[in-house]
């Protein structure tokens, strides 16, 4: 027996079809979440400088060692 699909096409190309879709898929996605992530990063930079800045007095020692 032949590996063909129930469409009649050989696996590979059909595959492969998948591949791209799922591939634009995981673009559209990725645009999507990009905004976010670059937002979170701002925020968790931010939180950084905020907690080194202020254990440097002592105020929140507990956030600094809990990393």
């Amino acid at each position: 027996m032949k590996p063909e699909d129930h469409n009649g096409k050989p696996r590979g190309e059909q595959l492969s079809a998948g591949y791209r879709q799922s591939n634009r898929l995981l673009w559209t996605v990725g645009l999507m979440l990009l905004p976010l992530v670059l937002v979170w990063f701002v925020g968790v930079l931010i939180y950084e400088v905020a907690v080194s800045f202020l254990g440097r007095n002592g105020a929140s020692q507990s956030a600094g060692a809990s990393r």
